[in-house]
C-alpha cells in the first residue's frame, strides 16, 4: 500500500497536464483581403500570422500509407504549419474545407474588382466619401476542422 498514494498522484498529474494542453487553439479566418491564423498555446501565448489569400498555397506532405501528415500555408517564402493536432483523416477534411474557403475568397475578391472597374468615376467617388466598406465573409475553423460562423 506504500505506493498507492504515489500512483494516484502521478495519474492526477498526467490528467492535469492533458487537460491544460487541450486548451490550445488554432483558428483560421479568411476574407477576400486577408487570411489570418491565430494560435493560442496551452499557456495562453498568442501567435498570429496575416497573409494575403491570393498568394497563399496549401502545401500537404502526404504518406501513401497514412495519408496527410503535415499541412502548411505557404506565401512569399513564409511557411506556417497548421492543423498539427489533427489526425490524417481530419487533416484531409480540413484541407478540403480550407481550399474551398480560399477559392471562395478569391472569387469574391475578383468579383469585387470587376464591380469596381465597371462603376463610373462619379459612383466610385461617392462611395469613397460615404465610407462604404468592402464586403467581408469570414470563415473560421475550429480544432476539429469544422467550419463555423464567426463570433461577432
Amino acid at each position: 500500500f506504500g505506493f498507492f498514494g504515489l500512483d494516484i498522484l502521478v495519474i492526477w498529474w498526467a490528467f492535469r497536464i492533458n487537460f491544460r494542453r487541450a486548451r490550445a487553439t488554432e483558428e483560421i479566418w479568411i476574407t477576400p483581403s486577408e487570411l489570418r491564423v491565430r494560435r493560442v498555446s496551452h499557456r495562453g501565448h498568442v501567435v498570429e500570422w496575416v497573409l494575403n489569400p491570393l498568394w497563399v498555397q496549401l502545401d500537404q506532405k502526404t504518406d501513401p500509407e497514412f495519408g496527410i501528415e503535415q499541412l502548411h500555408l505557404v506565401s512569399r517564402g513564409r511557411r506556417v504549419a497548421i492543423a498539427s493536432f489533427l489526425g490524417p483523416d481530419e487533416k484531409a477534411s480540413f484541407a478540403k474545407a480550407l481550399s474551398a474557403a480560399l477559392q471562395a475568397a478569391e472569387r469574391r475578391r475578383l468579383k469585387a474588382e470587376r464591380d469596381r472597374q465597371t462603376q463610373d468615376a462619379e459612383d466610385a467617388a461617392e462611395a469613397d466619401e460615404s465610407g462604404s466598406a468592402e464586403e467581408k465573409t469570414t470563415f473560421s475553423f475550429n480544432m476539429t476542422g469544422e467550419r463555423r460562423e464567426p463570433q461577432q
